[in-house]
């Protein structure tokens, strides 16, 4: 059984209408069945309301839209989906995963064939997904939400998991697993997932492909997933309008950690590289370098790069390799 919100009526109101941003509150009521059926081979006829409520929001310089979905769950049995038609015919995509980015082909399969388990439609993603064109793109960013699944419909649709409630793990009766159980069986009452739970994820629709396409949307993934919080401490001199102790140049390279080094000698900073080629970046500090050792994950030592730079600042370059990950200690 599948329930669509289209056929719900939907209130909307405008939530904020300001010269940095503008919001509109999107109340909708989904009645779905309110569990499966005793014998698990169909659903109850009995229903409930989801309350169901959305945030859309867009800032004055922002390149995506962003959404916050509220939802009070009170059925069990189910999979609550959001769907984003792009209009795009195509079965390809581009999902960010572990410090890189995958390029997957979403195919039909004869299930006739598969007799012990049928292959999954959905996919898993860390931050982002993106579906192109000959003339757009979309990227679907997403906050710990990490399910996703290309529609064969002809209009390129992205669905983006939000709940999947379930009673019990491996049972011997999935239509999906005609070869009988996975493992043990174990009741799992908690992953049915009652109750209230907000969902952060957002639009982003740019051009067609281009050589910077990975670094526009991991930079616009950095600034949905780790926006800017402010915090200040002591010091009530006024303070500059634009400042960085550290700024990373390359491309696509990404900055995943910033830390102190463990034997705290040194700040710990960390890159990878999640384009399909290598980027030679530049990784710069507005304090003087007494020296940049490389180090592997466990920060041992594996050698030293050259550090330039004079009494206002410095820089090391960095040679990072497709799909690559290079850890620098800075002493200052």
């Amino acid at each position: 059984v599948v329930i669509r919100s289209g056929k719900t009526r939907a209130r909307v109101t405008v939530l904020e209408r300001g010269p940095l941003r503008a919001a509109l509150l999107v109340h909708a009521t989904l009645r779905l069945p309110v569990s499966a059926a005793p014998d698990r081979k169909s659903r109850s006829k009995k229903t409930v309301a989801i309350p169901v409520t959305t945030r859309i929001s867009l800032g004055a310089w922002s390149r995506f839209v962003e959404c916050e979905t509220t939802v009070d769950n009170r059925a069990l049995d189910h999979r609550l989906r959001v769907l984003f038609p792009a209009g795009i015919r195509t079965d390809r995509v581009r999902a960010d995963s572990q410090f890189c980015i995958v390029e997957r082909v979403q195919r039909r399969y004869d299930l006739e064939s598969f007799t012990i388990e049928h292959p999954a439609q959905v996919a898993p993603m860390q931050r982002f997904v993106t579906i192109s064109g000959k003339d757009r793109s979309l990227t679907l960013l997403a906050y710990g939400l990490p399910e996703y699944e290309l529609k064969l419909d002809g209009r390129g649709t992205l669905a983006l998991t939000l709940l999947r409630c379930v009673g019990r793990l491996a049972g011997d009766d999935l239509i999906t697993r005609p070869g009988g159980k996975a493992g043990w069986d174990n009741d799992t009452p908690d992953a049915q997932c009652q109750g209230i739970h907000s969902f952060r994820y957002a639009l982003l629709p740019h051009g067609p492909d281009e050589p910077d396409w990975g670094e526009f949307v991991t930079r616009e993934s950095e600034r949905f997933h780790l926006p800017l919080m402010p915090l200040r401490r002591k010091n009530s001199a006024p303070l500059p309008l634009e400042s960085s102790l550290l700024a990373l140049e390359g491309g696509p390279l990404v900055l995943s950690a910033v830390k102190e080094s463990e034997d705290g000698t040194g700040i710990i900073v960390r890159v990878y590289n999640p384009g399909p080629v290598g980027v030679e970046g530049v990784l710069r500090c507005a304090r003087p370098m007494k020296k940049a050792l490389l180090v592997n994950l466990n920060e041992d030592v594996t050698g030293e790069t050259e550090v330039t730079g004079d009494s206002r600042g410095a820089s090391v370059r960095l040679g990072v390799p497709a799909g690559g990950i290079v850890t620098v200690c800075i002493r200052l």
